[in-house]
Parts: structure tokens; sequence; C-alpha cells
């Protein structure tokens, strides 16, 4: 089953017939329709992956101009701020903007869905395994580290479904764990964050890693209540210790940026100062970030944010970031109440609007608007390509 999110217009394309709309495609995406739910939390990985990253956001306002200029003039030339080093292999580190941003929606695959099924099921599927993952799956089991008793998994077992579901796209995981060992599942999803929010991602991987996540990783000593994790609950101990780690590390991947020559910056700040300002669906879509961070912290979320930072907009947007960041666990319900996909458009041509259980007076309007982007986009895609 394929889907892709469009950026430009925010429209998910999903190649399979409509089912009817559930809650339990985001909240148990590890027993509910495996399949499905896999490709629908993916592609909302990545939506959630364009509203906080500054280089997605970059992307996508190449995109929109190109077409504003396409509706304007009828000329089909793009704009190319980004998008030639998005697909290119950074020369010094051997992967690229796109290996990045789909490594680490591979990641959220895997520890929503529960490493150990996935794994199954591509073996079940006829998958082939080199000599060497083989050897490391056969001791993985021996030992008891593939799937526990209670059906939980080990870090050994995410390494082994980065490596065998990520493909090409799983060598950032790959590299990093050369550096960090186990502590790659706790530290993987915040670095690579953070590098997406500065506006050289491949770059400052590396720094954050050198810098941040070696010193950290150092520090930390494996627990016993981690050793294994849980796809149903999406392993409240992980989610702890990567929720804490978000607020301790904030301030010196901040350094770290700034003495590389760039900076970390929310997409929530970055729209403005993009080619994006203008565009009617992302604007609305920042303005639910913001919403997403205050309602979470009217209930009560975001207390450590609050001993740390003053104003109630930076805490929020803050609080809202780190959901953005581990879209795992608890973060998934709210993430789904505030930020859906506004639009997914299934192969025969049905679509769900927003969210599952639509609350909010503009989804129509939005949808709408995202459905018209689109088809102008398909247009100008044509008209470029010629066919």
């Amino acid at each position: 089953m394929h889907a892709t999110l469009s950026r430009v217009s925010l429209v998910t394309e999903i190649d399979a017939p409509h089912r009817p709309p559930d809650r339990r495609y985001v909240e148990d995406p590890a027993h509910f329709d495996v399949e499905l739910s896999r490709v629908l939390m993916h592609e909302a990985t990545h939506y959630w992956q364009q509203l906080s990253s500054p280089a997605l956001l970059i992307l996508a306002g190449d995109d929109w101009q190109s077409l504003l200029r396409f509706r304007s003039t009828g000329s089909a030339d793009g704009t190319t701020t980004l998008r030639p080093q998005f697909t290119t292999p950074h020369p010094a580190f051997g992967f690229s903007i796109l290996d990045l941003v789909e490594c680490l929606s591979r990641y959220w695959d895997i520890l929503n869905t529960g490493p150990h099924d996935l794994v199954e099921a591509e073996l079940a599927e006829g998958g082939q395994l080199s000599p060497e993952l083989a050897a490391e799956l056969e001791d993985a089991r021996v030992n008891g580290l593939f799937r526990s008793d209670d059906d939980g998994f080990s870090f050994a077992t995410v390494s082994l479904a980065m490596r065998i579901i990520g493909g090409s796209y799983a060598r950032p995981y790959r590299d990093l764990e050369q550096r960090l060992g186990f502590m790659t599942v706790v530290l993987f999803p915040l670095i690579a964050h953070w590098a997406l929010q500065t506006n050289d991602p491949v770059r400052m991987f590396d720094a954050f890693t050198l810098r941040g996540g070696s010193a950290v990783a150092r520090s930390l000593k494996r627990s016993e209540r981690m050793r294994f994790l849980r796809p149903r609950v999406s392993a409240p101990d992980l989610e702890e210790e990567q929720e804490r780690l978000y607020l301790k590390l904030v301030p010196l991947m901040m350094d770290v940026a700034k003495g590389s020559g760039t900076e970390v910056r929310l997409g929530s700040e970055a729209l403005a100062y993009t080619a994006l300002a203008d565009h009617p669906v992302y604007r609305w879509a920042i303005d639910w970030v913001s919403r997403l961070g205050h309602a979470a912290m009217t209930e009560g979320l975001g207390r450590d944010v609050r001993r740390r930072y003053r104003g109630d907009e930076v805490c929020a947007l803050i609080v809202a970031d780190r959901m953005l960041a581990l879209p795992g666990g608890d973060h998934r319900s709210w993430l789904h109440a505030y930020l859906t996909p506004p639009v997914h458009r299934f192969n025969d041509g049905l679509t769900w609007y927003t969210n599952v259980e639509p609350v909010h007076d503009d989804n129509v309007r939005i949808a709408d608007q995202c459905i018209e982007i689109h088809t102008a986009w398909e247009e100008y895609r044509q008209a470029r390509r010629g066919y």
C-alpha cells in the first residue's frame, strides 16, 4: 500500500479503497488494520514534520511560489531554493535531507506499530536477510530480546527493524547507532527533529550528534524498566526519558547550531520567513499548532516547560513542538485531535476531511482549499513534465 503527502497542498493521497474513519488507526496502530494504520501514521508523521521543520517549509515554499507563478503567467519553471540538496547525498556524510526525513518517519512507523511484528511480516512475505542480519535476529531470539512473553520488544529489535524495514533510508539511524549504541533509540528522533529545524539538516545532524548526543549518551545508563518496550502503550518509560531530554538538550542544541553558523527555529516561527506566509492552509495549520500547545497546558501538560521558560505563547509553542518531535503514545491522541492532516484522498475518489470526528467549524472550508490547491498543483506538474 502506498501513500504520499503533497507538501504544497497538504493532501494525503492513499493508494487504497476508502475505509470508514476510525480513531483506532491513531490510538492503536499496532493492532487495528495494521497495513493502513502504518501508512496513515507514516504520512501523518510527514505532516507533523512539515509543520515543525523550517527546511521542509522552505521546500514547500518553493513549490507554492512555482504554483503561484504558473497561475499568473503560465510558466512552469520551478523555484529551487533547497530542492537540489534535498535529494542529493551530502558529500561528507553520504545521505540527503530526504533520507533523514524518511528515516525519521520509519522510526515512528516501527515504534508505533511494533518492530517485532514488522520484521515477522516482512519475513512472512518472503523478505530475505543478509547472513549478518539473520545471525543477529537469531541471537536476539535465543537471548529473549526479540519479543517478550507479554508482546514487548527491546532496543535490539528496533535496531534490526530499522535495518530490515528502513532499507536505504535507514542510513542516518545506522550512523548514529555506530556512535551511540543502544541509546540511539532514545536520542535519534530528537537529534533528527532539531537538525530539520535548521537550514542545513544533514550537517547539523552530525554536529548535534558529535557535540550533544555523545555527551548525553555517556551520562545515561540502561534502565531495566526500558529493557522491553510495548507498542500498544508505546513505551512509557522511553517517552518519559525522551520528554526529559527534549528540555535538557534544547539550549545545548541551540548553542551548537549558533556555533555552526545556523540556528534552530520552530516551524511556527519560521513560517513568516518563508514563501508560505500567504498560504491559507499553512497559516491555518500553524495556528492549530499554537492551539494544541495552549490546550495541552490547560490540561496540566508542560509544567516542566513553565519552570524553564516565560510567557504563555512561548511555553505553548515549546509544548506543541515537543509533541511534534515525539509523536508516540499519549502525544498521538493530542496530535490527532488538533493536527490531523486536513485531507486524506483514497484511490476510489472518496475522502476523509481533517479529524475522524469533525469538531472544528472550518474543517470543510480548509479541506476545500486543500483540494483546490492540489488540483492546481497537478496541472502545474503536468505542464512541467509535458504529459
